[in-house]
C-alpha cells in the first residue's frame, strides 16, 4: 500500500461515516484563555477580531491594530501573544497591516504592528502557539470525506467539525476541537514554545532600542533565521513521528521500517529484515526503535546507526550497530528517524551567530565562504518564495 492509497481510505471512510478521521492520537496545538481570534471578512484589507467571549470588532487599515492593540497584541506584555486565524490570507492581511503601520506617530499602534510582524513571522514555524493557522493544523491532525484540494479552506472544517454560525465563535470552537486531545507529544514541541518566549522577548529588546521590523536585517540574523527555521521543521517532523496513528501512516512513507529483529554470528550489532523496501533509512542513517509495532507506546527505545541497507531476496535487510537494548533475534522491530537533538541545535546556532558577528568571519571579509549542502524543509523554500 502507497501512502496515497492510505489517505484515500482515511478519506473514504470519513465520507461513509461523515465525521473527520484523525490522523494523530496527541494535540498539535494549545490555546490560551488570552488568544485573540482573527478573520478575514473578504473586504479588501478589512478583518473581524475577538477575544473568547468579547465582542467581535471589525475593522481595516490602522483601526485595525488599534483593536488588535486594545486586544492585547502590543509589545509591552510579558509574554507572547495567541493569535488564532482561520488560513493563510488571514496571515497576509496581517502582515500587509503591519509593514503599512510600522514606525507609526501613535505609539500604540506602532507597538501593535511590531507585535503582529512578530507573529506573521513566527509563522513560519511549525508548532508554534504564537500564531495558529487552523486550516493548516486540521490538514495534518484530520482527515474529511472530501478531496485534498479542500482541506485547505476554512469552509471544508466548518461543515466537517459542525462549527457554529457564528465567525468568531466557530474560531475559538474549532482551536478547542484541535486542543483537546490527549497531551503527548513529546519536549520537541515544547522546545518550539519556549522559542516562542525567547524569540519574543529579543524582539522586545529590539523594538525597546528603536529597531522596527522595516529595517534592513543584517546578514547574520538571516543566516541565524534561516537555521532556526530548519530546525523547527525538523523538530515538527519528529515529533509528529512520535505520534502513533502518525507513525502508523510514517509505515507508507518509508519513514518507519517495520521488520524482524536477527542476531547473526560475527555480527556485533543486529539486522532487521522487512517486507517493504520503500524505506528511507539509508546506510549512516542515526535511528532509535523498539520492540513491537508502530502503535506502541514505547518506553524501553534504543538508539542506533544504519551501518549498510541492502535487498536480498526481495526484502529489505538494515544493518544497527551494536547498542544498549538490543532486540532479542526474532523479536518484532520498528525502527525510525532519531529525533534531532534541541540542545545541539542550540549549540550550533551559537556557535554560528559567534563566528558571524567575529570581525574575521567571512561576513565580515566578504570572502567566499565555504559550500555547504543541507536539506531544506519544503515549507521554509514556499515561505521564502512567497516574501519574494
Amino acid at each position: 500500500m502507497t501512502v496515497e492509497i492510505y489517505d484515500a481510505a482515511q478519506r473514504r471512510y470519513a465520507a461513509s461515516t461523515g465525521r473527520p478521521v484523525w490522523r494523530v492520537a496527541h494535540a498539535l496545538i494549545r490555546t490560551r484563555t488570552d488568544a485573540v481570534a482573527v478573520r478575514e471578512t473578504g473586504h479588501r484589507g478589512q478583518i473581524m477580531l475577538a477575544r473568547r467571549g468579547g465582542a467581535p470588532v471589525t475593522a481595516t487599515g490602522g483601526q485595525a491594530l488599534d483593536a488588535l492593540a486594545a486586544a492585547g497584541v502590543v509589545m509591552d506584555r510579558d509574554t507572547p501573544p495567541q493569535v488564532l486565524v482561520a488560513d493563510p490570507a488571514t496571515v497576509g492581511i496581517l502582515a500587509d497591516l503591519a509593514h503599512i503601520h510600522a514606525g507609526a506617530d501613535d505609539p500604540t499602534r506602532a507597538s501593535a504592528a511590531e507585535a503582529v510582524a512578530w507573529l506573521t513571522e513566527r509563522a513560519d514555524f511549525p508548532g508554534t502557539s504564537a500564531l495558529v493557522n487552523l486550516t493548516a493544523v486540521s490538514a495534518v491532525a484530520l482527515v474529511a470525506g472530501v478531496p485534498p484540494s479542500r482541506d485547505r479552506t476554512p469552509a471544508t472544517w466548518q461543515t466537517w467539525l459542525d462549527l457554529p454560525a457564528d465567525r468568531m465563535a466557530a474560531t475559538f470552537a474549532w482551536a478547542d476541537v484541535l486542543a483537546d486531545r490527549p497531551a503527548g507529544l513529546p519536549e520537541l514541541l515544547d522546545v518550539v514554545l519556549t522559542d516562542d518566549t525567547e524569540s519574543w522577548e529579543r524582539r522586545r529588546e529590539a523594538v525597546a532600542g528603536g529597531w522596527c521590523h522595516t529595517m534592513p536585517e543584517g546578514l547574520a540574523h538571516a543566516a541565524v533565521g534561516l537555521r532556526t527555521r530548519c530546525d523547527t521543521a525538523d523538530l515538527w517532523e519528529a515529533a509528529l513521528l512520535s505520534d502513533p496513528k502518525w507513525r502508523r501512516r510514517g509505515v507508507h512513507t518509508g519513514h518507519v521500517v517495520v521488520g524482524t529483529a536477527e542476531r547473526r554470528t560475527g555480527v556485533s550489532g543486529f539486522l532487521v529484515t522487512a517486507d517493504r523496501i520503500d524505506a528511507r533509512l539509508s546506510s549512516g542513517t542515526e535511528v532509535t526503535g523498539w520492540t513491537g509495532d508502530p502503535d506502541t507506546e514505547t518506553f524501553g527505545r534504543f538508539f542506533t546507526a544504519v551501518r549498510s541497507a541492502a535487498v536480498v531476496d526481495d526484502r529489505l535487510v538494515l544493518t544497527c550497530d551494536k547498542t544498549a537494548r538490543m532486540p532479542v533475534h526474532g523479536d518484532p522491530v520498528t525502527l525510525t528517524v532519531a529525533p534531532p537533538n534541541p540542545s545541539l541545535h542550540t549549540s550550533v546556532r551559537i556557535n554560528m551567530w559567534t563566528k558571524y558577528k567575529a570581525r574575521g568571519s567571512w561576513i565580515a571579509r566578504a570572502d567566499t565562504p565555504t559550500l555547504s549542502r543541507r536539506d531544506v524543509p519544503l515549507e521554509v523554500m514556499i515561505a521564502a518564495a512567497d516574501d519574494e
